[in-house]
Order: C-alpha cells, then structure tokens, then sequence
C-alpha cells in the first residue's frame, strides 16, 4: 500500500480516531481532513472491519470511492461509500426484506409535489389556514414551494405534525398550527394502505427529508427486526460533518448507540470544518462537530476532538485571506482548528471590475481562454463559482460562444418544458388515441424530432390545403396516407414514428417500453450525441435535448420500477402535473469542461484556478433573513437556538454568508480571481472592501476582445487590413503568416478557420446601388439609422424566437384593431377565439402557450377601451412617397380627426418607450413627413398607444409627438439622406445602442466578440 507523506497533526489524528469510539477532526479548508479520513478507513479497512464512508454528496462519494478502490485494487463486501441518504435508504431496504415488504419507494421532488397540490384539492379547505391565505393564493405553485419548504425542514428537524401545531400554539404561528394538521394528511398519503402487511402489493414511500430519520427510529428501535437481522458496522466516517444535518446526527447517534457482538456501538470519525458551512440553506447545520462532543441525546457522542494544525494546499496568500474572513465569523461549537500553518505553494488573488454584467462575462472569459491557452490548463481545473446558480445559464451561453468548454449547467423548468419532451408526449398521446388538433400536429412537425423548418411549414400548410382542404382536420388526414411527394417526406416521417408507437401501445407494453419504440423509430440519438460531443454551435442544444430524454425515460423507469402496469397515458399524466424541475443527469456526468458551482456544488473539490464571480453588493452577501411564508427559516433558529446558547437571525445570516466566501476560497490551490460590477446602478460587494484596499481593484473600463478563436482571427485580420491601427509592416506580415498557417493547427470544420470562409475576402453578392424602387418604411428608417447591420440582417430572416413572437403578437393585436375599428370587446374576443388557434400553432401547450393568450388577451381589452374612448378615424391608411433613392411607404394604423386636424395613431405592444424618446421618434416623425407630403394637409402631432400597459382606468399609456415644424421636417429629409447614405454602398454600418444586449446580429458583428470573425 502507498505511504503519503503525513504531518505530525495528521499522523496523531489518525492514531487517536483509530484508537477512540468517537473523534471530532477539525482542520481548515487544505488541511488534509479528507485525507486523514481515507487513510483512517484504510487502517481499518486492513484489519478486516465493517465500515460506511459517508460523503456529502454524490460525487464526493465517487471520488472517495475511487480513491479507495485504486488505494486496495476493490473494496470488501463490508465496506461501502455513500451519502446519508442513500446509507439510509440501504437501511430501509434491509428493514423491507426483513419483514416481507417491497423494495421502499424514493419519492421525488416532483412527485411530492405532486401529493401535496393533490392534497391540497381534496382536503385543503379543511385546514385551519390563516385568513390572509384564500384559494387564489393556495392555487399558487410559489404557494407549494413554501409549504414543501416547511414539511421538509420540520421533517429535517424531526418535528411530527403534532409537534409543529404545539410549536405553533405555544409562538402563535398560525401557519405552523395549519401546516401541521396537513403533515398528518401528508405522512398518510407517503404509504400505500397495502404496504403496512407482510407481502403487501405496494410499498413504503419516503421523501429525502424523512428518509434519514426513519433509518435512524429503526436502528434505534432493535424490536422492529427479526433476530439477528438488524445490520450493525464496526466504523462509521463522516467527511465534511459541519454540512450535516440533525436527521444524520440522529442516524449516527442510533448507530453509535447499537451493541453489536463485541459490546459497542460503532465507532465514529468525523472530519469538520465549521467556518465553511455551506448547506445551511438545506439544513445543514454547523454546530454539529461541536455538538457532537457533548452527551445530549441525538447529537452527542462524547467524541473527543484533535486538530490538524498545517495546511497542505495553496500558498500563503490565500490563507492569510481565508484566515481573515473566518476570524470574522461567529465560532460554531469549536474554534481550536483556526488559523493553521500555511502551505509553501506560489498562489495569487486578484480583484476585477467591470462596467457591466456583459463585460464582466465577456472578461471571465478572456481569463479562461488566457489561462487554457497560454497556461497550458485544463479547463477541468477551472472553477467558476457564484453564490446562486441562476446565472449559470447565462455565463454558460458566454463562454461557449467564446470557445471555453463548459459542463452544462442544471434546468430550473419541469420536464414538460422541453421541445423534445413535449414532442414526445404529444407523439404518445396521439399514437393512445388522444387525436391532437391540427395545430399541434403542426407543432409536431415543427419540434426537434421531425425538424421542419419555418419556410418549408409554410409550403407544406399550402400543399396540405390543397389536396385536403374540403376536410376540416386537413393534416389529420394527410398522416393517414401521406402523399408521395417531396414536400409531404416530414408527414411520412412522423406517420411513420406514430404507427410504430400506435402498435407498441397497442400491444399492451409498459411506459418504458413504449417509450422507446417511439425514440428508437425516431432516430436522432446517435446524430444528437455527435453534435453533444463535437463542440460546434449546436452541441449545447444537443446535449440538451438528449438530457432531458435521459430524464423522461428515467421517469418512465422510476414508475415501471415501481407498478409494473405502468400505462404510457399515466407516463404523460404524470408528466404533465409536474411543476418542477426533475433532478438533471448532465449534473452528474463526467462531461469535460469549466465547472460552474455554488458553494455547495463544490463541496469535496479543489481547482487550479478558481474565479468568484457576481461579487455584488445586494447579491453577495445576501442580508435577507432566511424565511418565507411559512417561516421555515424561523422554525430552523428556534431549534437550533435550543441545541445552542441561541444567536440571532441576522448573525446568523451574516455568518453563512462569510462562510461561503471562505469556502470558496479553500476550492483554488494556485490562482484565485474575484470579479463583480461597479456601475451607476451596481457596486462590488462589502465583501471585497473587507479583504482589499482600493489599489488592490483592477477597475476594467471598456470590452476587451477574448481570446476565442473567432477573437483571435477577428484582431489578426484587423491587423492586417485596419490602418488606423498604426501596425508595423513586420507585424503585419507576422498576422498574415499566423492567419495562412490557421488550417495547420486548429480544426479545418472550426468557423472561420478555412480561408475560403473568411467573410472579408467574399466578393458582394450584389455591388450595385439600392434602386429607385426599393420600399422602405418608417419602422425600417428608425431601424437603419439605429443600426443598418441589424436591420438588414433582421430583413434577411435573422431573429431569435422573442422576437418572431413580439412581430406575431404586434401583427395579431394590428389585424384586431384594422377588423373592429369601433372596439367592441365581444367582437373582438370572438375574432380572438377564430384567429387564436393559427396563432398559437408554434407556442407549447401548458404555461407557455396560457401564458401568451393572457398576454394577448390584456392588450386586446386594453385596445378595446381605447378604441371606444376615441373618436373613430380613418384605418390603415396607405402612404407613399417617392425619393430618387428608394420609396418610403407604409400603413398608418389609424388617423384621428380632432378640432386641430388629424392626429396620426400608431399602436404598439411592446414596452412603452418615455415621453422625450416619443417626442423625438424617427418612425413617427416620417409617418407625419409621408402624410403631409401625400395629402398636402399638415398634422396635429402623432402618438404611440402602448396596449401592453393600462393605466387605472384601463386605458392604453400613450406617448405624444407634437406637429411637425419646419425644423422638425429638415430633420425627417436629413434622416432620409442619412438612410441614403447607409444603404448607398456594399458595406453596413454597426453601432452601439442600447439594444445591443439582446441583438439577434450579434454573432455577425464586429462591435462584440461574437462577431469578431465579420471586423
């Protein structure tokens, strides 16, 4: 077996926890408690004893099971590594085979929510709630959260329902009293009736939170077992101890409590460091290595306590600043492992902030691809960590488009939510006999799983309408017996997976079976995997999509697992009342790539280079009192108060705070890099004026380019051609050197790799002037004078989804308001109901597609107040006027006639812009410009009618734009020469504007990064 190399600290550590029935091992973070710990098992594991190694999470499990196996080539029968969770789940099932039941049921975070919304249907009116919570606010899935918060922290904490109505009682908490009464409903509804009898049909059902306190009653209760069966282990191990929680502090106690044949319960070892608790927010609690040195039952063990005193990570920097944060914090129960030795490793810290959220992405890249690239790092050994995930998918879209690769980072949605999902379900369903309409046909048709693309829909409708349009299900019919043509191969293929599924369902298959006939006969998952893997532009939807495939096929597992009758109708159904999110296997994989953590995902890892990134003020540390409605935060102190001589919300707060920046800080072995903004609207956190002076900060003031390939040939090439940038001729010459050498060391099927691509050296596709003929609108004038690449490109076809839908939603509310020009709502919502189906053909159903029809629905009844408030007018009136550059025409939506002449009406259904950017609008200016210039009659001023917001009366916000002056009018000509200019050559002129954020163009444009390949 390998000697490592042991301090004293360490050595006496080990000899004392091997020797001792229970020991407490503190040390701060790069101390080598984990190390200590596997060598202690290892000790053990030689003498031939029973041991459990418990980890804090999944993949601290998996990597300490590694290192063991690799230390002792495999690993006993008796020895085993694992979370709590799934130790005590090991338990139950031991306790379910011993009495004759069935494997016990894990119940998941959806399918708990799932009891409760169902509880609260049948029985919620029979619970003494509060008088501020009506119906409506039951009905809320927010509502469901708190309440899932509260049953699982009382459960954590052991309290019964009956116990929480006393809590309640004796604080006056009347949502503690209701909640309780429901726990009873609710620990009821977790078992089936069956399952309580030897040789039940059904199964005992746990959730997490309940799971470890019923492994713990059952160790504890030696009557329950038959003789000889309950299991007993010489060790039990606990790495990270201060992330416990009260529910594994009991398990312990239980088995610690045990006396197996030599007359003792097992032996404990837990190692601890309570200044970086990090999973306070799910009940972790930090005293417990403290606690665990007392006798108070359930948590103490009388363990004795050793320190390891030299730190074996890092360098000095780094600890001294770890050092100075925790000497801040309140001490947990034991505070002799503070302040350690620092290891004599290099190791750097660093402060960055940038003007902007934007800039600070782009800059975390351009230290990543500096580090991989010129520091020769694996992205492996990169660490991006913010205190909440939220920004993840953000900071992940960034960096891939920058060239980093990155592990994926989670899904907040239901499954339901996902394209291929739903398409999926909807295939199920029509294949048992749910006839879907046409619409969702067509959404079928448009998903990931047939492909069909917008434009070619478009010619497949024509041609369905054609040869079945005397039916009224037109493309119903067309999958019976589709068409031999070309343009009908998407219906043949999606008949062809419907038939498949139809005879899986029809031969009486499980969910899981059927399930995977309709993905086989699909046929995407081998092409999928190679764009998952290949790093292109689609190898992030990709892995996506198969993601959340793996995850449905899971679920269909899960249910089959647990009734082997299981019908594909209950696989949809169970599904569709999901309200959150299925935990994700890309979480869990061992994708390669820069990992994106909080605090609590990083638990048991340490990095090379480590960026904390989101700084903020506000954001980290994050003062709010940790509480909801239900107050699960203040049933938390309460308890922890009477474990403890009691601290307050506050501090409390603060403290968890400090210790995930401490914790953080302990994840970098060489580099560590903070970043955060400082803007008119953000500064940098409080936290980095306690650890740095103001010289420290790097203040970034303007973009930098990143060091992506596309950044790269972006700067080589401006090197080449910009002569503003003064380059040498011997630079130049080296830039085009690098440029010709491209295809020899980076892969010819990178963009913009292969000469032949290179956008700069294409010939224009069209060099001759825009002609005299060509129209341009208003809207298209305000466009080009705001940015003439993002117009053309958009004009071109180049929009992302939001906008397609704000451009459908705005065609739909304008077609209302041309059809009904007197505003009757019930005319209008009858045309709503006509038109809605067509409309909605490319929304999911469920949220998003009821989300879009309140939206809808707002701005029509909005329009219908304003209509019928104002005075009617002339509708959509055709303007146009001919320049010797091109045409300018448009529709006007509505002309009022007032006492001071006719007012031009332009209805909008986006956000309201203010009354100075209305005043100065370019579109409105050159509609009042078109109209003068048609009728020879001058306006009296414009307006914009914002039907997306309503003021108390329920009208529309209107934004006015006065008459149009003489000056006002030089202002529109200088705009059309303006315009004249723009398009008058083959180039297009890119500008910075507050859109830019958002800019479907972005990837083209040589302002930002992403389009850097375009300069």
């Amino acid at each position: 077996m390998e000697q490592l190399d042991l301090d004293d600290s360490q050595r006496r550590a080990i000899k004392t926890a091997t020797g001792a029935t229970a020991t407490v091992i503190t040390g701060a973070s790069g101390t080598g408690k984990t190390t200590v710990l596997l060598e202690a098992a290892s000790h053990i594991i030689e003498a031939g004893q029973s041991l459990v190694l418990l980890a804090a999470g999944r993949k601290a499990a998996d990597d300490l099971r590694s290192k063991l196996t690799l230390r002792h080539g495999r690993l006993p029968h008796n020895v085993s590594v694992r979370t709590a969770q799934a130790w005590a789940f090991g338990i139950l099932q031991e306790y379910a085979a011993d009495r004759g039941r069935q494997t016990p049921e894990l119940i998941t975070g959806p399918g708990q929510d799932a009891i409760i919304t169902e509880l609260l249907a049948e029985i919620g009116d029979q619970i003494p709630w509060p008088e501020a919570i009506t119906p409506d606010v039951i009905a809320l899935p927010g509502f469901r959260a708190e309440l899932r918060d509260l049953l699982t922290r009382a459960a954590e904490l052991g309290l019964s329902g009956a116990d929480l109505v006393q809590l309640g009682t004796d604080r006056s908490e009347e949502n503690w009293i209701a909640v309780g009464h429901l726990m009873d409903h609710y620990e009821n509804a977790l078992a089936l009736e069956d399952a309580t009898a030897p040789g039940g049909a059904g199964a005992d059902r746990f959730d997490h939170a309940r799971l470890v306190h019923q492994a713990a009653r059952l160790l504890a209760t030696p009557d329950a077992w038959s003789q000889g069966a309950m299991p007993t282990w010489d060790w039990v191990l606990v790495d990270d101890y201060q992330n416990a929680t009260l529910a594994t502090a009991s398990l312990l106690s239980s088995v610690h409590d045990i006396i197996p044949g030599d007359g003792r319960g097992a032996r404990l070892v837990m190692t601890a460091d309570p200044d970086t608790a990090v999973e306070g927010f799910r009940g972790g609690i930090a005293h417990l290595p403290g606690l665990a040195r007392g006798s108070k039952p359930g948590l103490g063990v009388n363990a004795g306590l050793v320190t390891l005193e030299k730190r074996h990570r890092a360098g000095a920097k780094l600890a001294a600043l770890q050092d100075s944060l925790i000497a801040r914090i309140g001490v947990a129960g034991t505070g002799e492992h503070r302040k350690p030795e620092a290891a004599d490793g290099e190791d750097t810290i660093s402060i960055t902030t940038f003007p902007g959220g934007d800039q600070q992405l782009s800059g975390i890249a351009r230290m990543i691809r500096r580090e991989h690239v010129r520091g020769n790092l694996r992205y492996d050994d990169i660490a991006i960590i913010t205190r909440s995930r939220g920004a993840h998918t953000e900071i992940e879209r960034v960096l891939r488009e920058a060239g980093v690769r990155v592990r994926p980072a989670a899904r907040n949605q239901p499954l339901r939510y996902s394209r291929v999902v739903r398409a999926l379900m909807d295939i199920i369903r029509e294949a048992g006999g749910g006839e879907l309409a046409d619409a969702d046909l067509l959404g079928l048709l448009s998903s990931p799983v047939i492909g069909l693309e917008p434009s070619h829909r478009r010619t497949l409708v024509q041609h369905v309408n054609a040869a079945f349009g005397e039916s009224e299900t037109p493309v119903r019919d067309a999958l019976v017996e589709p068409p031999k043509e070309d343009w009908a191969q998407p219906l043949r293929r999606l008949s062809h997976i419907l038939d498949k599924a139809r005879v899986a369902i029809a031969s009486g298959l499980d969910a899981e079976a059927v399930l995977w006939e309709a993905w086989e006969t699909v046929g995407l998952a081998e092409d999928w995997r190679e764009r998952a893997l290949s790093g292109g532009p689609t190898s992030r939807s990709s892995g996506a999509m198969l993601d959340s495939v793996m995850q449905m096929f899971r679920v269909a597992q899960r249910m089959v697992d647990r009734d082997a009758r299981t019908t594909a109708a209950q696989l949809i159904d169970e599904l569709e009342g999901q309200d959150i999110a299925e935990d994700s296997i890309a979480r869990t994989g061992r994708e390669s790539g820069v990992h994106l953590l909080t605090p609590a995902m990083a638990i048991g890892q340490d990095f090379e280079f480590v960026i904390v990134a989101d700084l903020n003020d506000g954001a980290w540390p994050n003062l709010r009192i940790r509480d909801g409605l239900f107050g699960a935060g203040r049933l938390a102190e309460l308890h922890l108060d009477r474990l403890t001589d009691g601290i307050s919300g506050l501090r409390s707060v603060l403290d968890d705070e400090l210790r995930m920046l401490a914790f953080s800080i302990g994840r970098a072995r060489k580099e560590l890099v903070f970043t955060a903004v400082d803007s008119e609207d953000t500064s940098h956190s409080r936290f980095i004026d306690l650890i740095a002076t103001e010289a420290d900060i790097e203040h970034i003031e303007s973009s930098q380019l990143s060091m992506s390939i596309p950044g790269v040939i972006g700067r080589l090439r401006s090197a080449i051609s910009d002569p503003t940038l003064r380059v040498r001729d011997s630079d130049r010459e080296l830039a085009a050197d690098i440029l010709a050498s491209l295809p020899t060391w980076s892969p010819s099927d990178r963009i913009g790799v292969a000469p032949e691509t290179w956008i700069p050296t294409l010939e224009p596709s069209n060099p001759e002037p825009w002609e005299a003929s060509t129209r341009i609108s208003p809207s298209s004038v305000e466009n080009i004078l705001k940015c003439t690449l993002k117009w053309f490109m958009e004009s071109a076809g180049l929009k992302n989804v939001e906008d397609v839908l704000a451009l459908s939603r705005g065609t739909f509310v304008h077609e209302l308001a041309e059809k009904h020009p007197d505003g009757d709502l019930q005319a209008m919502m009858e045309s709503v109901e006509a038109m809605w189906d067509d409309y909605a053909a490319d929304l999911a159903d469920g949220y998003e597609r009821e989300f879009e029809r309140e939206i809808v629905l707002f701005q029509v009844e909005t329009l219908s107040n304003y209509l019928r408030e104002h005075p009617k007018g002339i509708v959509e009136r055709t303007v146009r006027v001919e320049t010797d550059s091109f045409t300018v025409a448009g529709r006007i939506d509505r002309i009022e006639e007032t006492p001071d002449g006719p007012v031009i009406v332009d209805f909008k259904t986006g956000k309201p812009k203010s009354k100075t950017l209305a005043q100065e609008n370019p579109q409105l200016k050159v509609y009042q410009w078109l109209y003068e210039k048609e009728t020879g009659q001058a306006t009296a001023g414009a307006k914009l009618v914002h039907v997306s917001e309503a003021d108390k009366s329920g009208l529309p916000k209107t934004r006015e734009q006065d008459p149009l002056t003489d000056e006002g009018r030089a202002q529109v000509d200088e705009m059309l020469i303006e315009v004249k200019n723009e398009l008058g050559g083959v180039d297009l002129g890119a500008r910075e504007n507050d859109a830019c954020r958002y800019c479907s163009a972005k990837v083209v444009c040589p302002l930002y990064e992403e389009g850097a390949l375009f300069s």
